[in-house]
């Protein structure tokens, strides 16, 4: 399918590691068309991922609610939209509640995964779709819609940026601390992707003790994560900088300052990647073929998904319960291989 848009819409809720792997997509469409204009639909806060991004014009947002509000929601979204017209919407986030925004939304042609990875009944609500392909990174099955588009996917562009005061906030944190630095993120919203919280502590020990880091423990204002948090500062033998919070554009830029990044599968690992922080991840509820460290080598991933060593998952698109598979001593190991020349040959 070939066009040439001038006003398209993407639909991309969330979560923000998912807005993180769909900027390319927009980066690919600007790049081949300079003049378009791009909307995006997202929840408010995963939504602040895009601000100041070039390859975005507008923010749509759209709360998710239960119940009547949600309702409300999809109605007072549509009041605002009906008037509106766009060449071209992509619908990537194979989700009801997607599919259900993609058909309020005017325009001719609606894009979105082929049946086979078209789920929730999200083919329902357009009526255009990308050819079927194989299962691959969520970055290259999103990339899919530009090539169907006519527009080259490569090179992957990120198109994270930060505004003159978040770069002079970042500046002044990081020049009262002293390097290096090490961002841990201690938790994610959901519990089978979170570490043990005990399994923490010889970790951010080591990395003081061994490699010389001051550690920055990062998350979110959830309970599950405040509690990890204090019981890593309690057992800890050293002082880690407690910089948990609720401003999104805030974590971003503590993750695109520090020297290294350690954390589950969550949005601040996908936004270290984005922004060229070197990370390495913790993967055992999802599988890191899917969605690890983009573009980066295996050795950046600690494999619990794997239920025995070198099990070969492929692109299962399953969930595991993995996280418990993963011991501190394989995340040292980790960090020993992205940081400790190799051994001399004799």
């Amino acid at each position: 399918m070939r066009v040439h848009p001038r006003n398209v819409c993407i639909v991309r809720l969330s979560a923000i590691g998912d807005i993180v792997h769909t900027l390319p997509l927009a980066g690919a469409l600007k790049r081949a068309w300079p003049e378009v204009r791009i909307t995006w639909v997202a929840q408010p806060v995963p939504g602040l991922v895009l601000k100041e991004s070039p390859f975005v014009d507008e923010i749509l947002p759209f709360r998710r609610r239960s119940g009547a509000a949600a309702i409300r929601e999809y109605l007072g979204f549509r009041g605002g939209v009906r008037s509106r017209r766009w060449d071209l919407v992509l619908d990537p986030q194979v989700a009801l509640k997607a599919g259900v925004l993609t058909a309020l939304l005017g325009a001719p042609v609606k894009l979105g995964f082929d049946f086979r990875r078209a789920s929730d009944l999200n083919w329902v609500f357009t009526n255009r779709r990308i050819p079927r392909g194989p299962r691959a990174h969520v970055v290259d099955e999103t990339l899919e819609f530009a090539t169907a588009l006519g527009a080259p996917a490569r090179p992957v562009e990120w198109g994270l940026r930060f505004s003159a005061q978040e770069r002079e906030a970042q500046e002044r944190f990081f020049a009262s601390i002293e390097p290096p630095v090490c961002g841990v993120v201690v938790g994610t919203t959901h519990p089978d992707k979170n570490w043990p919280a005990e399994r923490w502590v010889p970790v951010v020990d080591a990395l003081h003790e061994r490699w010389g880091f001051q550690v920055l423990l990062l998350g979110g204002p959830s309970p599950v994560e405040r509690a990890i948090a204090d019981q890593i500062l309690r057992d800890t033998r050293t002082d880690p900088i407690d910089a948990l919070g609720d401003d999104l554009r805030r974590m971003m830029w503590l993750v695109g300052g520090v020297d290294l990044l350690v954390s589950p599968d969550t949005g601040p690992l996908h936004i270290g990647v984005a922004l060229g922080t070197p990370v390495l991840g913790l993967f055992g509820r999802t599988n890191p073929a899917r969605s690890g460290p983009y573009g980066l080598p295996r050795d950046r991933v600690v494999d619990g998904y794997a239920r025995f060593p070198g099990e070969a998952y492929g692109m299962d698109t399953g969930y595991r319960k993995g996280m418990t598979r993963i011991t501190p001593e394989a995340v040292i190991s980790g960090v020993a291989r992205l940081l400790d020349p190799p051994p001399a040959r004799g």
